[in-house]
């Protein structure tokens, strides 16, 4: 699919985002959420929604990678399908303590839908039990890193009119 802001192509009609400010982690085997989400209400059902994803810092007490997925209203979208248990959006390595590592990525959705729609980041540790961390290093987490502050990640979604 091509969308061109030029010309015969689509128009931004909306842009929403939401920034995460806070410092996250999990360890899960499953895809869960990162806090990183935003809705917004389509004018137009042949409108489609150009997602747009920037994740900072994402550390790991140990050697993993923490792979992501885009999700409209808590169903995956825009995820591989190479295998049944480890497809996503996207992923990133990472290495253990005070590594400092960010990811953008971005995924053009057409949900056919007037209705007010959630479009969220999801992600899992690929490593079973090593924590993976969202906006911040392990050693921010003990209170010990002295030259890697907090970060911020975010989600933008622009509502482009169909053609």
């Amino acid at each position: 699919m091509s969308v061109s802001l030029y010309g015969s192509g689509g128009i931004i009609l909306q842009v929403q985002s939401t920034v995460l400010k806070s410092q996250v982690s999990t360890t899960s085997n499953s895809y869960v959420a990162t806090g990183l989400s935003v809705s917004i209400t389509p004018f137009s059902t042949t409108s489609t929604i150009l997602i747009l994803a920037t994740l900072s810092s994402a550390q790991a007490n140990t050697n993993t990678d923490a792979a992501f997925e885009f999700a409209r209203n808590g169903s995956a979208i825009g995820v591989g399908t190479a295998s049944t248990n480890t497809n996503g959006s996207f992923v990133m390595a990472l290495g253990p303590g005070g590594h400092v590592s960010n990811v953008a990525m971005n995924f053009i959705d057409s949900p056919a839908t007037t209705s007010a729609t959630t479009y969220s980041i999801l992600w899992r540790s690929q490593s079973g039990g090593a924590t993976s961390y969202l906006n911040g290093s392990n050693n921010l987490s003990a209170g010990s890193d002295t030259y890697q502050s907090g970060y911020i990640s975010t989600i933008t979604v622009m509502e482009i009119s169909g053609s």
